[in-house]
């Protein structure tokens, strides 16, 4: 066959049929892809509507709100004089349904709008660090444990769920990291690989290279080249979508009903990206958004969200303070959210109806909210790390 070498560079993006046994995969490569570059108004915002906060009476700490669905259900964790905790807080009737987890140390990564959650945990004994992951659903810990291939529990890794509850993530069967589907109700794995070779070098998923999944089973994660590249991809249905901003290491994190797919590119260090800016990607079209005005600090490489209305989330921290500084964009502005006489606000996702959920920390402690943002106040100038980190 003839592989992406034997094609001059303009003629990218590129189908390519590669036969691996008996099965057919396509790949697009898409580094060419016309890139829309936005510089969005930045606004202030510290108002909001239907403003809800959560506490857990006798949590003494490790409070945090993760997760919102679009049934109004929020998830996190906090530990009492009992243990450790997740739970599900139910808005409608102020409810909170919880599990225990005794001497492990939860967290929730992604909850559905059934309220099933996907989490992991690690033991806190000394010298155990690596995560299991789980899903917790209707009062029961389901364990993932990976496909027949996986060499054990502690090699899969789970990043996401779906409404139709499919998890997706990756494992390691002994010589590689493959990624998966996994269906909770058949409680059936998928394997899936990317191809052998996409172009020169031969590009291989990173070992958090699954981040996403939504309702139509599409996988969103990153390729890893052995020259340490890093390009992003959809995966539906044998069909490898890969994609790059320009030439720069490419890291999708969310993507939403629609196959819009969202994310964070630049050069990655320890406290987050540097020279680096967020994208979104739909069909054949890398749109670039870069604020107006010089944000506090870098851009978190992970916790960013987009819903089923584009509309995206996530946080700065600065690299020598932690201060955090938490963003929301929407339909051209691009606004900064601060809680009222908060020290800190940590905003970790949002649903399909605008309504935002995360922890913010006061002179009276930690607390969860939920709330839909006010837009107002344009802001000039530089936005300055004004909020400390978050006392959890």
């Amino acid at each position: 066959f003839m592989n992406a070498k034997s094609k001059s560079p303009v003629l990218f993006p590129l189908s390519l049929i590669l036969l691996v046994g008996f099965t057919a995969l396509e790949i697009n490569l898409a580094y060419a892809t016309p890139i829309v570059r936005l510089k969005p108004t930045v606004v202030q915002i510290n108002s909001f509507s239907n403003f809800k906060r959560i506490d857990i009476p006798g949590a003494t700490g490790g409070f945090e709100v993760a997760q919102i669905n679009d049934s109004g259900q929020v998830a996190g964790k906090y530990n009492d004089a009992n243990g450790y905790h997740i739970f599900l807080y139910n808005t409608q009737d102020e409810t909170f349904t919880t599990e225990n987890f005794l001497a492990d140390k939860p967290s929730v990564i992604a909850t559905n709008d059934s309220g099933q959650l996907l989490g992991s945990a690690y033991n806190t004994l000394p010298h155990i660090v690596m995560p299991y992951y789980f899903v917790y659903s209707d009062g029961t810990k389901i364990d993932i444990r990976g496909p027949d291939d996986s060499t054990s529990l502690l090699a899969t890794y789970a990043k996401d769920i779906n409404n139709l509850g499919q998890v997706a993530g990756i494992y390691y069967n002994g010589s590689q990291n493959r990624g998966y589907i996994y269906d909770i109700s058949a409680a059936k794995y998928t394997s899936f690989d990317p191809p052998s070779h996409l172009a020169s070098p031969e590009r291989q998923l990173i070992l958090s290279g699954v981040t996403g999944i939504n309702d139509g089973g599409q996988v969103i994660g990153t390729l890893k080249s052995a020259s340490d590249q890093f390009s992003g991809f959809i995966y539906n249905n044998g069909v490898f979508d890969v994609f790059k901003v320009n030439n720069q290491p490419t890291f999708p994190t969310s993507i939403n009903n629609n196959g819009r797919v969202a994310g964070v590119y630049g050069r990655f260090v320890r406290d987050g990206l540097s020279a680096s800016g967020l994208f979104v990607y739909e069909g054949d079209t890398l749109t670039v958004i870069k604020p107006r005005v010089k944000l506090a600090g870098r851009i978190n490489s992970t916790e960013h969200r987009i819903n089923d209305n584009g509309q995206m989330i996530g946080h700065t921290s600065h690299p020598s303070t932690g201060a955090l500084q938490s963003y929301l964009y929407s339909n051209g502005i691009f606004a900064i959210l601060s809680i009222p006489d908060a020290t800190s606000t940590d905003v970790t996702d949002i649903n399909n109806r605008g309504e935002v959920a995360g922890t913010y920390t006061d002179a009276s402690g930690v607390h969860g909210f939920i709330a839909t943002p006010i837009i107002a106040t344009p802001v000039s100038g530089n936005l300055g790390g004004t909020q400390s980190p978050l006392n959890r």
